[in-house]
């Protein structure tokens, strides 16, 4: 194996919180931090550091982080994070499923410049002290309201976490792409870390090996030993783990039907996703639904 920990630990966020079908698939958290191990998940974060110090590695980049540090991360994007010092950081950490900014074709801005953000903005910057505070207070705001239980708190959270994410794409887009550049320098020096990146932005759609040789300049065959090297799983191993991942989610949060879960999450025909389900988890993808509602719980999804 490598000496670069490149494999993420996958973490079930809707099952961290015990979200049920028919919930708002959001939830936000005032968080202490040490160290976070390198993670994944499906729901996309919104983070802000409230107190401390430290550094961020996501998606390879490692930045350092302080009082104002905001990141915006997509669903599947990897991070790390750990504190300088004896004492943790705190954070505010924002989740959220990305069907929660589509309730009406008003809202196509705010979906699509998150969504372009890949490209366009950046992912983590530094919020001066007036951005900070606006920022800080609408989050203190949006935890009261999670956390309370009062007429209309879906269409309030959901009204708060807009405009927290609009605020935050507006003062991105004010920054320059120098000021977000490496701090620290990446931990991973390996080029694998981006061929990563991208099968974890481009698993639910048509993905191959011959895509990611052209895309990265690399033989095919060297990209399989990479694969194995790094993750201990070969290509098709490591996707199917991502889509099978996904699907578990899709499966207990959604009322979606196994077929259009199985394009949703990268599959072709559904023969294959009902196969490659059962290789990983022993049971069938309606059978894994009826278990976890029969029992009440989410239950956590981790990729092995």
């Amino acid at each position: 194996m490598s000496d670069y920990p490149v494999y993420p630990v996958y973490q079930d966020a809707a099952a961290a919180v015990d979200l049920r079908r028919g919930q708002l698939p959001f939830y936000i958290n005032i968080n202490r931090i040490r160290h976070s191990e390198l993670h994944h998940h499906d729901f996309a974060e919104l983070m802000l550091v409230v107190r401390g110090s430290g550094y961020e590695l996501l998606n390879g980049s490692r930045h350092d982080i302080r009082e104002g540090s905001v990141s915006l991360l997509l669903p599947h994007h990897m991070h790390e994070i750990r504190s300088s010092a004896s004492d943790p950081l705190e954070v505010y950490c924002c989740m959220f499923d990305i069907s929660v900014l589509s309730g009406s074709e008003y809202d196509s801005e705010l979906s699509r410049l998150l969504l372009s953000k890949e490209n366009a903005l950046p992912p983590y910057f530094d919020l001066n002290e007036h951005q900070f505070g606006r920022i800080r207070t609408l989050l203190q705001e949006l935890h009261t309201e999670y956390n309370g239980s009062e007429f209309g708190k879906d269409t309030i959270v959901r009204a708060k976490l807009m405009e927290a994410l609009m605020l935050v794409l507006r003062y991105g887009m004010q920054r320059m792409p120098s000021e977000t550049g490496d701090s620290g320098g990446g931990r991973y020096p390996d080029p694998f870390w981006k061929i990563l990146r991208y099968v974890h932005l481009h698993y639910c759609g048509i993905l191959t090996l011959q895509e990611l040789s052209s895309a990265f300049n690399q033989s095919v065959s060297h990209i399989c030993r990479s694969f194995r090297k790094h993750t201990g799983k070969s290509f098709v191993e490591y996707v199917h783990a991502l889509r099978i991942t996904r699907a578990c989610s899709l499966l207990v949060t959604t009322a979606m039907s196994v077929t259009d879960i199985s394009v949703e999450v990268g599959f072709e025909h559904v023969r294959t996703f009902t196969r490659v389900f059962k290789s990983s988890k022993n049971m069938s993808p309606s059978a894994y639904r009826q278990s976890h509602a029969s029992s009440g719980e989410l239950g956590k999804v981790f990729m092995r």
